[in-house]
């Protein structure tokens, strides 16, 4: 009898002592299922990183062209400045030749119109009549060019302004894209 209680005892003990730690192979198949999806969800997440690693590089390269861009404009529109100051300059110039000598013929006592009334013959008449015509024709067409020239002047300033303005707001996205 003891050895037979012995022997319930050592089975019982055998019993409830001993955790089962099988792992079955279908077990083993679901880890590494498992351990698949993790893997290429680390690795969609990984090639979602360097796509946008890769969308910000082109960003950023593009804000850099339209930087260059917007500086050449500036170069551009700077130089179209100069020249259209230069032609003012030149168009004021031409006016005050024209006022000038226009000035010089009515402190004569001479007016256009005594001018032309003062000739001997039809021909005369009709050759001094186109002179004087010629002459305001040209000083209109002076003052046309010279109100022109400056109204577009204005407007380059304009646009240099907001191409000025665009660029900095570039710059500050560059710098932001950067970070």
């Amino acid at each position: 009898m003891k050895r037979r209680l012995l022997l319930v005892f050592i089975v019982v003990s055998f019993f409830m002592c001993n955790e089962v730690g099988a792992v079955t192979l279908n077990d083993l198949y679901n880890d590494v299922s498992v351990l698949k999806k993790n893997y290429n969800a680390a690795q969609k997440k990984a090639n979602m990183t360097k796509q946008e690693l890769n969308n910000v590089k082109a960003s950023i390269i593009n804000t850099e062209n339209e930087i260059k861009r917007a500086q050449n404009d500036i170069i551009k529109a700077e130089e179209e400045i100069q020249v259209s100051e230069e032609n003012i300059a030149e168009k004021k110039e031409e006016t005050n030749q024209m006022l000038l000598y226009l000035q010089l013929m009515n402190s004569n006592g001479d007016s256009m119109l005594e001018y032309v009334m003062d000739a001997d013959s039809y021909t005369e008449l009709i050759y001094r009549y186109s002179v004087v015509t010629q002459m305001s024709d040209y000083n209109q067409e002076i003052i046309t060019e010279l109100n022109s020239l400056v109204e577009s002047l204005n407007n380059k300033k304009k646009e240099l302004n907001k191409k000025q303005e665009a660029l900095a707001i570039k710059k500050q996205e560059l710098q932001a894209k950067q970070m």
